[in-house]
């Protein structure tokens, strides 16, 4: 059977923002893909050079509803360093908080939407009831549910007051564990790779197969910006398909994966035949040079 050229997008229901991909499949086998982003380019820049640096943290905090967190975290931290200003400590304590709000909200709405996707709707509700108090307390905190408008170069725009604490207390502890509710609908749980999850859950799994980090080196010293993974587990993925393949078969399941890839940098090499620069597809929006277009290579062999 020949090879058929698949083209998705780049509008398509599932995807959030404009991409395009082109896929190659042979019978139902996909065997390349050709991905185009960079469509989605809303004059950010160009509105932020008109603004002071106090008003583009408002337009930097629109690129993303979902993420109105960690974008003009980045933003307030890299005028923060050309200024430079140091951010009380307290600044610092609210941002966290926010900033980890944020993210709980983040993953509790993707793991709905992704359980939407595939058409079960049950995960879609109960992960999006656990959102909505994370948004309540968002809101006690900020005055806002999303774009929060805390952060300002040197601080946060809003101090969390003593009265607002007892009733965020309270919604954080009217959350179920999500590991209780799955457990008591006879769901098999399992937690593989790096383990972040802290010492108090680890009795709410069946099962538990961490990832060894023995090996993993943080910088240290003066001048050291790179982390090394001498262990012989370098993604954490490596009992990932034996723990599934391995669960009960008569019993629905969830599996919390978690990899090591994210701390360590590219590595040249790790594939057979490794991408070259003209190999590269630069976005729009990033400059077309040759570091980028090694930068770029080296994802290409990583995913």
């Amino acid at each position: 059977m020949g090879k058929t050229i698949i083209p998705i997008g780049p509008y398509h229901p599932l995807q959030e923002e404009p991409e395009f991909f082109t896929l190659t499949v042979d019978g139902e086998r996909v065997v390349d893909i050709d991905v185009q982003i960079g469509y989605n380019h809303r004059g950010i820049e160009k509105l932020s050079e008109m603004k002071t640096f106090d008003q583009s943290t408002f337009v930097i905090e629109r690129i993303c509803g979902i993420c109105s967190t960690s974008h003009p975290f980045a933003y307030t931290r890299a005028v923060e360093d050309v200024i430079p200003v140091e951010v009380p400590l307290r600044a610092k304590y609210i941002r966290t908080i926010i900033a980890e709000g944020e993210r709980i909200h983040s993953h509790l709405l993707w793991a709905g939407l992704a359980g939407h996707f595939l058409g079960y709707n049950t995960v879609y509700m109960w992960a999006w009831k656990l959102r909505e108090e994370i948004l309540d307390v968002m809101e006690i905190l900020s005055g806002n549910r999303n774009n929060y408008a805390m952060f300002k170069p040197g601080g946060v725009r809003r101090d969390i007051k003593p009265e607002d604490i007892p009733g965020v207390i309270k919604k954080i502890d009217s959350i179920v564990p999500t590991l209780e509710m799955l457990k008591k609908a006879g769901y098999w749980t399992a937690a593989v790779g790096k383990w972040h999850l802290g010492e108090a859950v680890k009795d709410r799994f069946h099962h538990i197969r961490e990832a060894d980090v023995s090996g993993f080196q943080l910088p240290v010293g003066t001048g050291k910006t790179k982390g090394i993974m001498v262990a012989k587990e370098k993604s954490g993925c490596e009992h990932w398909v034996s723990t599934l393949r391995s669960r009960p078969k008569d019993k629905p399941f969830f599996l919390w994966l978690a990899a090591l890839d994210p701390h360590r940098d590219y590595e040249p090499g790790i594939i057979e035949a490794p991408h070259e620069r003209k190999d590269a597809r630069v976005p729009p929006y990033l400059p077309d040079v040759p570091e980028v277009r090694d930068e770029l290579a080296l994802y290409y062999d990583e995913i």
